[in-house]
């Protein structure tokens, strides 16, 4: 086993699972491809509305568990096994707790209205335990259903950011240049992108009929015959290759960060600084509040954990420089907004509003969606809290959230529509899209629920905090980076979804490496004192 292990075979192996790794990275660029252009029988590898970086991290996955198998490395696989159940294990529990809180109320029409996997198990179930009670066939379908979602939402998320972190555990100057690269390069694909976009938010005709022939190819327009996402934007606004402005927000958080520490960390100032100083300009041409608070978030944490650290105030400055340059371009971009107003015949509508004005509709109730988003944040939080263990189940908390909004009157023309669709859904489905991805999950499986889904950034999180405290001036500047990214991360759980792409899951992975290396330092710092 040796032998194999050192010898050129190896290297070929490793490099391939690397090039997988920054296949994955370029590919959260796509968090939305088009599904008209796959094949259907790729469709079970969708698992998120055709992310293309499902492709990569699958192989790169099966790959490093081979890898751990040749190592003969138990503990590892283990680990994965024990997890992976336990996961499923607190699904199943969460799911049947809720199943069996409703199944009085189940009538067939509820069962009617199952569809996909969840038809299927119903079905298959059925034909095997025909004589049973549909009360019983519905809980041993339903309980397989919840393994089988557990099983995916765990091998999506959890088990790449592990297989990253176990992988790369003796490689992690090789992941952060990965890393680093793989953000730099998808930010030059982003940059060109725009050279045909921007001069769209003054209305350049050109530049309209470009982005009608290239935005097909990276997402399907107007899903399921929604209005969603369009071919081209109602507002003069930025969304780069994303199908709307806050995923491109999202994404400009943490290359944001990535270029504020490339910039602190190296000499090119000019060429580092440009690049930071384009993504700021970018998040604030969105006009999306996920962009610039997310940008300007991230900024203020990394440069006062860099400051704390004893780092060169002078270098934050640098920073802020940049930052205040990105304002002044922006204002100059509203300005040419403004005078092209009067000269526009596309049709499009003239969105003037200010940065400030932008932060300032976050804290507004009634300002663009926050109405809703306070309605359904505040009902599954009053779910949560009457059912604080175990919650009430991933697909049956639309009936809760229906009550709730009722019982407190925030229901608004949105809600209103959701409210109606889930009537229609029956109990035993959900139509509501997630608001707060903390309250959701607090109100589907209560507090097991929030350590399901949040064990993992919780764990880094907390570590980093004692991690800063205890080692003063000794932390590492990678540290101030993976730390502020995974902050940007954190703040996503209050607007959508942690799985608006994988960048969330790359990011644990640099999480859960780096604790490894900051816990191996401070270790060996001890031993040596």
């Amino acid at each position: 086993m040796e032998k194999i292990l050192k010898n050129d075979n190896l290297k070929t192996f490793t490099y391939t699972c690397d090039g997988f790794f920054l296949l994955g990275l370029l590919l959260v660029l796509f968090p939305n491809f088009g599904k008209s252009r796959i094949p259907s029988f790729l469709y079970p590898f969708f698992c998120f509305d055709g992310m293309l970086s499902v492709y990569p991290f699958a192989i790169f996955s099966v790959m490093v568990i081979i890898w751990l198998f040749l190592k003969k490395d138990y503990k590892k696989i283990w680990f994965i096994i024990a997890s992976c159940g336990l996961y499923c294990l607190g699904n199943l529990i969460v799911t049947l707790h809720g199943l069996g809180k409703i199944i009085g109320k189940v009538t067939e029409y509820d069962i009617c209205m199952l569809d996909g996997s969840r038809l299927g198990f119903f079905n298959l179930i059925s034909n095997v335990f025909s004589s049973s009670t549909i009360s019983t066939r519905l809980f041993i379908s339903e309980g397989i259903f919840a393994i089988y979602s557990g099983l995916t939402q765990y091998k999506e998320v959890f088990l790449v950011a592990i297989l990253i972190c176990f992988f790369y555990v003796d490689r992690a100057e090789e992941l952060n240049k990965l890393f680093e690269g793989g953000g730099i390069a998808t930010f030059i694909v982003v940059c060109l992108y725009e050279i045909i976009e921007i001069p769209f938010i003054i209305g350049n005709e050109t530049s309209i009929t470009f982005l009608k022939m290239i935005n097909p190819f990276f997402y399907d327009v107007h899903l399921n015959g929604s209005w969603w996402p369009p071919l081209i934007l109602s507002s003069p606004v930025l969304r780069g290759v994303f199908a709307e402005q806050s995923f491109f927000g999202y994404y400009l958080g943490l290359v944001s960060v990535l270029f504020i520490h490339l910039l602190l960390n190296n000499r090119k100032k000019v060429f580092w600084g440009t690049f930071l100083f384009l993504s700021y300009l970018f998040a604030f041409l969105t006009d999306s509040r996920s962009a610039i608070m997310l940008v300007l978030g991230g900024t203020i944490i990394y440069c006062f954990v860099y400051y704390i650290k004893g780092k060169s105030f002078k270098s934050i400055l640098i920073v802020l420089l940049v930052l205040a340059l990105a304002f002044v371009g922006n204002d100059i971009f509203g300005a040419i907004k403004g005078k092209s107003t009067e000269n526009r015949t596309t049709g499009l509508e003239n969105t003037d509003s200010s940065i400030n004005e932008t932060i300032k509709s976050v804290f507004s109730m009634t300002a663009r969606s926050n109405a809703s988003r306070y309605g359904y944040t505040l009902a599954t939080l009053h779910v949560g809290l009457k059912n604080p263990i175990l919650g009430v189940g991933q697909s049956y908390i639309g009936s809760y959230i229906s009550e709730e909004l009722l019982e407190n009157g925030n229901i608004n023309e949105e809600l209103a529509v959701w409210k109606d669709d889930q009537s229609e859904a029956g109990i035993l489905n959900s139509c509501y899209p997630s608001f707060n991805q903390y309250t959701t999950s607090f109100a589907v499986g209560g507090i097991v629920g929030l350590i399901m889904d949040f064990w993992g950034i919780g764990l880094i999180v907390l570590f980093y905090l004692y991690y800063f405290v205890k080692n003063g001036k000794k932390v590492k500047s990678h540290s101030f980076m993976v730390f502020s990214l995974l902050a940007i991360v954190a703040a996503w759980g209050f607007s959508n979804s942690f799985t608006a792409n994988y960048l969330y899951v790359i990011i644990l992975g640099l999480g859960f490496l780096d604790v490894i290396s900051c816990y191996k330092i401070s270790k060996e710092g001890e031993i040596n004192e």
